[in-house]
């Protein structure tokens, strides 16, 4: 799998009075320092980076590799970043749904959601003793 690091689909930002705030839902959200450490970090990840040009570019914009390391594991912990394979379209065609496993329960890694699709996918289910509303309704 290439590392690359990007913010989640499902994450807005909203800069308020020198904070950012990332919504994740609509009643929850994480708190951000806003200005040039937002800024920065926003126009690092960008749209899907390789996550080793990603923590260069913020140590070199930081001056201290240990402060890029810091303001990642922050954005890891709070969910609202996440490692990903850019190459897997496998199941771009359930995106909607891997967004909403995601929403449900936060992972740090993309490939998480896939093996939750997969699971999905594998799964079987029988249904007995459907009459004419039922077979209607199983449909």
């Amino acid at each position: 799998m290439s590392a690359h690091i990007r913010f989640k689909r499902h994450v807005r930002f909203l800069q308020q009075e020198g904070l950012v705030r990332a919504l994740r839902t609509l009643d929850e959200g994480v708190d951000l320092p806003g200005g040039v450490v937002f800024e920065v970090t926003l126009r690092a990840i960008g749209l899907g980076r390789p996550e080793q040009d990603v923590r260069m570019d913020l140590a070199a914009a930081f001056g201290e590799p240990a402060l890029a390391d810091a303001v990642l594991e922050r954005l890891f912990v709070t969910g609202l970043i996440e490692r990903y394979d850019p190459d897997d379209g496998t199941y771009a065609r359930f995106d909607r749904q891997l967004l909403l496993f995601d929403a449900f329960q936060p992972t740090r890694e993309h490939s998480e959601n896939i093996a939750r699709q997969q699971r999905l996918a594998q799964a079987h289910m029988l249904i007995l003793g459907l009459g004419g509303i039922g077979n209607q309704v199983a449909l």
